[in-house]
């Protein structure tokens, strides 16, 4: 009489268990790498924000310094970028296009236009575009 014997034998249940445990510490290890991966979107903001600036100054490409305000045309208005309370406007109207910074400042720079503030103690500057 032929007995089958049903089941894992110990070889093979050691080795599941360890191809198991070396997943585990391989999953645990990139999850505790992730989890201090820091991404700072109040600056992912401010940036696309920059990038919609320029994009409405690129439509008609004419800007230009008026009465210590520079100003461009969109469409059939004329629009111009103040800073107000460390906030970037574009009047006519209240558009803000920045807030939540410090120190906040428009500078010409080597026939460009930057604009530079400070966030968490950290300045950072942008440039908006050429004045040639």
């Amino acid at each position: 009489m032929i007995h089958r014997k049903k089941g894992y034998i110990l070889v093979e249940m050691l080795l599941s268990l360890l191809s198991f445990s070396y997943l585990m510490f391989v999953i645990v290890s990139m999850l505790v790498k992730l989890s201090t991966l820091t991404i700072d979107y109040q600056m992912i903001n401010y940036e696309l924000a920059i990038k919609q600036l320029k994009w409405q100054i690129a439509f008609n490409n004419h800007f230009e310094k008026k009465d210590e305000h520079y100003c461009f045309d969109y469409y059939l208005s004329q629009r111009c970028l103040n800073i107000v309370n460390n906030r970037l406007i574009l009047t006519p109207g209240t558009q803000i296009v920045l807030t939540g910074l410090t120190h906040l400042v428009l500078i010409e720079d080597k026939d460009a236009l930057f604009i530079e503030g400070q966030l968490h103690g950290k300045t950072w500057r942008y440039h908006i575009w050429d004045l040639q």
